[in-house]
C-alpha cells in the first residue's frame, strides 16, 4: 500500500475514528493519545500483515477498541489500588462540553439501563458514532453480514423506543 493511499484512508476515517474513541473514553486528551497509538500500531502492520484499503479500516477500529479496553483495564487496577490506600477518596467526574458528547451521553444512559447486550451496544457505537459500514462492522465483530444487519436493526429499534420513552425525539441528532 502506497503512502498516498494510507493518507487517503487517514483523511477519510480520522473524524469517525476520533468520534468513536471519544464515545468510549469521554476524554479529549485520552482520545488523542489512543488515536495516535492506533495509527502508530497500524502503520507497521500494513506491510507485515499485508493490509489493503478494504481491510485497513476495520483493523484500525479494532486496534482503537483494544487500546480503549486496555486503558480501562489499567484504570480499574489503578482505582482499586487508590481505594485500598485511601478508601472513598477517589473522585469520579465527567466532562460534558459539546453537543455530540451530550447526545452520546443520552444514548449511553439509555443503553446502560437497557436489556441490550454489550455486543449490541458496541454495534451501535460503531455504526452511529464510528459511522462504519455494516460490512466493516461485521468483519470487526466477527459476524456474518446478514447477522450484523439483523442485530443492528433490532438494536436501533430498541434504542428508538428507549429514547422515545425518555421523551427524546429525533431532533437531538440534528447538528447545531
Amino acid at each position: 500500500m502506497r503512502s498516498s493511499e494510507i493518507e487517503e484512508v487517514y483523511l477519510t476515517v480520522r473524524k469517525r475514528l476520533w468520534a468513536y474513541i471519544r464515545s468510549i473514553v469521554r476524554d479529549t486528551d485520552l482520545t488523542e493519545d489512543i488515536f495516535q497509538k492506533s495509527w502508530m500500531k497500524v502503520i507497521p502492520a500494513i506491510s507485515s500483515k499485508g493490509l489493503n484499503r478494504d481491510s485497513l479500516v476495520p483493523y484500525l477500529f479494532r486496534i482503537a477498541r483494544n487500546e480503549c479496553m486496555d486503558h480501562f483495564r489499567k484504570r480499574t487496577r489503578e482505582v482499586k489500588a487508590l481505594e485500598r490506600i485511601a478508601p472513598g477518596q477517589v473522585a469520579k467526574s465527567q466532562e460534558q462540553t459539546d453537543h455530540s458528547l451530550a447526545i452520546r451521553t443520552v444514548i449511553d444512559e439509555c443503553l446502560k439501563n437497557s436489556d441490550l447486550t454489550e455486543s449490541r451496544r458496541e454495534l451501535l457505537r460503531l455504526r452511529l458514532i464510528g459511522q462504519l459500514p455494516v460490512e466493516e462492522i461485521a468483519s470487526l465483530l466477527g459476524l456474518s453480514r446478514s447477522t450484523a444487519y439483523r442485530e443492528l436493526a433490532a438494536s436501533i429499534q430498541f434504542l428508538s423506543k428507549a429514547l422515545e420513552t425518555a421523551g427524546i425525539g429525533p431532533e437531538i441528532f440534528q447538528e447545531s
